[in-house]
Parts: C-alpha cells; structure tokens; sequence
C-alpha cells in the first residue's frame, strides 16, 4: 500500500496597513487569514543596542504579541503560540509580516553591522502569513 501526502488548500492570506507607522513607533495593521480578520495596534522600539527592533502587537480584545526582528534572522523571535509551532519549520504570521512590511520600508529595522549578512527572510504574504 502506497501513501502519498497531500497539501492542504491554499488559504487566502493579506496584510494591509490600516495606520502608517509613525515616527513614534505606532501604527496598525490587519492581518486576514481565510474568513479570520485581526486587526493589530503596533508599537515599535529599538531593542539590543539598535541590533534589534522591538514590536508589540496588541489584538482589539488585548492580547499582545512580542516580536523582536534581529538583524540575524535565526535569532527574530515572536512571543505567539504559532512561533512555537513554527520553530521548526520556518516563521510565524507576524514576523513574516513585520519582515514583509520591513522589507517594503514601511517598518524601521536596525541597519546590521560591517560584515553582517542583511538578508530577510523572504515573506510572501499571500503565501506563509
């Protein structure tokens, strides 16, 4: 007997800026996932001697998320059930969207220093959010 693994279908994913971020480090996002729409307040803040950029996500019903965006992407973390999950395989929804907003320069990211690889890892919203 032959087992063959079959994908899931695809899950229609997409980020859109509700509120810019502004130079204080606030803003909004919604992230829609399927029929799942969550709305997020930003709030970014330097973080590791400006090696790190600091974001707390907080939900409408208070639930916050904290994501730190290093310039070493093996050492972004995010403080969701989801990175956990995750960890193995790749990244969670919200820092693929903060690596995604970053990426478009709509979010502030520490410059690395000499000698640092600078490469994100790739998000593709409609993809892996």
């Amino acid at each position: 007997m032959t087992t063959t693994a079959s994908s899931a279908p695809a899950v229609k994913r997409s980020i859109r800026i509700l509120e810019p971020i502004r130079q204080d480090g606030q803003g909004a996002i919604r992230i829609t996932k399927g029929n799942v729409v969550e709305d997020y307040k930003v709030q970014t803040f330097e973080a590791y001697a400006g090696n790190a950029t600091g974001v707390t996500l907080t939900k409408k019903d208070g639930t916050t998320y904290d994501i730190c965006l290093s310039t070493d992407p093996s050492e972004t973390t995010c403080s969701c059930p989801g990175a956990t999950y995750h960890k193995k395989g790749g990244a969670c929804k919200h820092i693929l969207v903060l690596q995604l907003l970053a990426r478009m320069e709509r979010l502030p990211l520490p410059r690395p220093q000499e000698g640092e690889d600078s490469d994100l890892v790739e998000a593709d919203c409609l993809v892996g959010c």
